[in-house]
């Protein structure tokens, strides 16, 4: 996570009186953060110490999210300050979104070459309407991956 972001003066306090309590509400700042995850996986295939890669996929995909409308809301009886009766809370944890910013995955080697030919090839004749997308391979001889999830380096 980075780019964290928390604005003070969201934080809000509103207090509603009525017979014999009163109900404590604490309106929480919007929050807003960015994550980046990154990964990268190889395929190779291996002969008298040559070795050939047959496929490579890189996820790099950068994520802008947002947390609203978070609260605590608590109502104080007289009975709870006179006796020390337990103060039931309320927690409403908001709505999370969250919008892809940047997608600079990829497919690479002999797979990702056929997967690029083929994708176009199937696009020209069918005049757009399929779109095959990237789709890694499950198929291996030798794999090599280093996934990863690190803070963002880019800013919103």
């Amino acid at each position: 996570m980075q780019n964290i972001h928390v604005d003070p003066a969201g934080f809000a306090c509103s207090i509603t009186p009525s017979e014999n309590q009163m109900v404590i509400r604490i309106n929480m700042p919007t929050i807003t953060m960015q994550a980046r995850s990154y990964g990268h996986c190889e395929t190779e295939a291996c002969a008298l110490g040559i070795c050939v890669c047959l496929d490579s996929l890189t996820v790099d995909v950068v994520t802008d999210i947002s947390i609203t409308g978070m609260y605590l809301e608590f109502t104080v009886t007289e009975d709870s300050i006179r006796d020390g009766t337990p103060i039931p809370m309320v927690f409403e944890p908001g709505v999370l979104s969250y919008q892809v910013a940047s997608n600079n995955s990829d497919r690479g080697c002999i797979a990702g070459f056929f997967s690029d030919v083929l994708g176009v090839l199937a696009e020209i004749f069918t005049f757009g309407a399929f779109d095959p997308g990237r789709r890694p391979s499950r198929r291996s001889s030798r794999r090599t991956c280093s996934p990863s999830w690190t803070p963002s380096t880019a800013t919103p």
